[in-house]
């Protein structure tokens, strides 16, 4: 079994947004991650400034900390809106779908 953080960000300058993934880079640097690591900068349809996050860890502690560090950049600023949420896979052992354990959005 993995464990993966889904998050979709969005913050009002390029500069929060190039320190938030920054951030989240840093975050998972050392953890033992599994299959695409995804941290993109990009713009939302409402073309702000927004991160979109995707990882997989063979670790439930490293799904733990990057969760509850988005979930508190959620809550506070620099994130204006957006959504995380953290999952079970099961891609690695058979086709079971992910299971999303908890989900927090702004």
């Amino acid at each position: 079994m993995k464990y993966c953080v889904i998050a979709n960000l969005i913050v009002d300058t390029p500069t929060k947004n190039d320190k938030l993934a920054k951030d989240i880079l840093d975050r998972i640097v050392d953890k033992m991650t599994w299959g695409l690591t995804s941290v993109q900068k990009g713009r939302s349809e409402k073309n702000e400034p927004q991160t979109s996050v995707e990882v997989r860890f063979d670790y439930r502690s490293g799904m733990e900390e990057l969760y509850s560090f988005i979930k508190e950049r959620i809550e506070k600023i620099p994130v204006l809106s957006g959504s995380v949420s953290k999952h079970e896979c099961h891609h690695d052992t058979d086709n079971r779908p992910c299971s999303i354990e908890e989900e927090y959005s702004k």
